[in-house]
């Protein structure tokens, strides 16, 4: 059986875990010095971004894969929604390939849509 692997771009996991550095010290300046409503939503963005800024770095050197095709169908784990659900080519309408952003979208016969998001700097990997 022949696979082919997608993994995460070093390039846009930096960009991602820089974003997130902003993000915290953005989130974190409103906690400190806001008051009210804003402080809250300070304070919960400092939690979420933080969370958010290590989960990009930890899955990266987990070496995950983005997108792994098989000739019974494929998995898409650039979101936590679909990592175990394998869709099979016989649910596949229609797969397109966006350019800005670098998007793979696939249509299911249900008319349900699923994007896994690659980057120009993706790795590929045959198995």
């Amino acid at each position: 059986m022949q696979t082919l692997e997608i993994k995460m771009s070093p390039s846009r996991v930096l960009l991602l875990f820089l974003g997130g550095i902003l993000m915290i010290l953005i989130c974190l300046w409103a906690g400190i010095s806001a008051t009210g409503v804003i402080k809250l939503v300070g304070w919960f963005g400092v939690i979420f971004f933080g969370l958010a800024t290590i989960a990009w770095p930890v899955a990266y050197f987990k070496n995950k894969n983005v997108l792994v095709l098989t000739n019974d169908g494929f998995y898409n784990t650039s979101t936590a929604l679909f990592s175990s659900q394998m869709v099979p080519w016989e649910h596949v309408a229609n797969i397109e390939v966006a350019e800005r952003p670098r998007e793979i979208h696939v249509t299911r016969n249900n008319g349900a849509r699923q994007i896994a998001i690659v980057t120009t700097a993706m790795q590929l990997e045959g198995n």
